[in-house]
């Protein structure tokens, strides 16, 4: 049962706050019946427009009002502090209440930077604009990196079109910081098969085979070329003479630093499989 079980509904017209109170209901809450006039004290309020002030509650979200039939934007105020969340249907109430009573309202910290990483999923998945941007900030250097050591010229593209996606699905996510990392890249790797189907594949200009001649042959070729050259001229001249499976897999071992088994949950195969194909391909090969 949600933490903010009381709810006092105070909505305008009729029809939308009987659909309220049975959708809550349905979902444990109880629902308090406000008298007008009269103060009233629970743990949430929901109302259309400006709270009266007789209804006093730590927790507010205020819909739209009567004279504002097409707006998605309502106000969600916590202890004083107000900001806008996007409520598109009944469902999106609820969501929003389920997260107050699992996490409380996430606004913005002095530093995002240090927030924990929970705190910003869940900031952002009521809209916060805040922690959006922090997941942005956090994970699209990869991400984009990624893409690129598919397709140079559309990487950009694809990393806008990966972070669209990823925005739509947020309200459904559920994991912590590793299992987003996973989904983020699955999403990616979604936007690389479709962008393949629809323009021809661009490749990478090759960077000079002769700048890793010089290399002792026992070296782990991965790691070695990630750390001593740019990173899109290293994947490029590690993955370019690799099968495909290979190279995916180095793609996501090294860039998205995956673990075998998230790896292999976006290829479709085995841990053991992609574990075997990591190590073929950072095994130099044979003189005859």
């Amino acid at each position: 049962m949600p933490a903010c079980t009381e709810v006092v509904v105070s909505v305008a017209p009729r029809l939308l706050s009987d659909t309220l109170r049975l959708a809550l209901q349905a979902a444990s809450f109880e629902v308090v019946q406000p008298v007008p006039e009269q103060s009233v004290h629970a743990s949430l309020a929901i109302v259309t427009g400006p709270r009266p002030p007789w209804i006093r509650c730590r927790c507010v979200l205020e819909l739209p009002g009567p004279d504002e039939p097409s707006s998605s934007m309502a106000w969600l105020e916590v202890d004083g502090r107000r900001g806008a969340v996007e409520i598109r249907s009944v469902h999106s109430v609820l969501e929003v209440l389920a997260r107050l009573g699992r996490r409380g309202p996430r606004w913005a910290p002095a530093d995002p930077a240090t927030a924990p990483f929970d705190d910003v999923l869940s900031a952002a998945q009521v809209g916060a604009g805040w922690a959006v941007s922090e997941l942005y900030r956090r994970f699209n250097p990869t991400l984009t990196r990624y893409l690129r050591s598919h397709v140079t010229n559309e990487a950009e593209d694809l990393a806008s079109d990966t972070w669209l996606a990823i925005a739509g699905g947020l309200p459904r996510f559920s994991g912590r910081e590793r299992a987003f990392r996973g989904w983020a890249f699955a999403i990616a790797d979604i936007q690389i098969r479709g962008n393949y189907r629809n323009v021809e594949r661009r490749r990478t200009k090759p960077w000079a085979a002769n700048l890793l001649a010089d290399h002792p042959a026992d070296i782990d070729v991965a790691a070695d070329a990630v750390r001593n050259l740019p990173p899109d001229a290293a994947i490029a001249e590690l993955t370019r003479s690799l099968p495909p499976d290979m190279a995916e897999v180095v793609r996501l071992r090294v860039i998205a630093t995956l673990t075998a088994s998230e790896t292999g949950k976006i290829m479709g195969r085995g841990e053991g499989a992609v574990r075997v194909l990591r190590l073929a391909a950072e095994t130099p090969p044979q003189a005859d």
